[in-house]
């Protein structure tokens, strides 16, 4: 996560590695690993295959996570990011973001982790001088996570979000705190609540 959101890591290595293919990449992922069905280890829900590489375990989601179908353009533009160990294709920012987001939404409440790894792409992006593509969020946000919200009130998403800001630096945290709080006023006027 470092590597690839440009700001140092604010949570344990998870032990886990979620992607997402489409049917192509999917196809050969397959071919080279002899992925297992999720079925197989007690996920009826998901769609796609696991496998092991080096003990991390890694799961390969086919074109969409958990009912979220993947928009055709993450895969035809992928956010290119060069690590230590190479090459790496991520989704955008953006996408990143609303999935941290989305998954609050349905499960009721903000992860810890997704905050955290929301904060290491909202500080990465600053150090690079670079800002999250609003407008992308919004259309994300609207179709798919918005009109579902179990919040009580306005941006409390991204309220939960700002609240997990422990683990970032001292000289960090004002800046991270100000990037929610533009984003909420870009994002109020999605919100049932406002």
């Amino acid at each position: 996560m470092p590597e690839i959101s440009g700001y140092p890591r604010l949570r344990k290595r998870h032990p886990e590695i979620d992607f997402v293919a489409n049917d192509e990449g999917f196809e050969r992922l397959n071919k080279d690993y002899n992925l297992r069905s999720p079925k197989e280890i007690g996920y009826d829900d998901v769609d796609g295959g696991f496998t092991y590489k080096d003990e991390i375990f890694l799961g390969i989601f086919h074109n969409n996570v958990r009912g979220y179908n993947f928009p055709q353009e993450a895969f035809q533009s992928p956010w290119a990011r060069i690590t230590s160990q190479g090459l790496i294709y991520s989704i955008s920012p953006e996408l990143g973001i609303f999935l941290k987001l989305r998954r609050g939404v349905m499960k009721g409440r903000m992860y810890g982790k997704d905050s955290l790894d929301s904060a290491s792409i909202l500080l990465g992006m600053k150090k690079r001088n670079k800002k999250i593509e609003v407008s992308k969020l919004k259309k994300l946000l609207s179709s798919e996570c918005c009109p579902f919200c179990p919040f009580q009130e306005c941006t409390q998403c991204l309220t939960q979000l700002e609240s997990k800001y422990i683990n970032i630096s001292l000289k960090d945290r004002p800046v991270f705190l100000n990037i929610i709080k533009e984003l909420k006023v870009e994002i109020a006027p999605l919100c049932k609540h406002n």
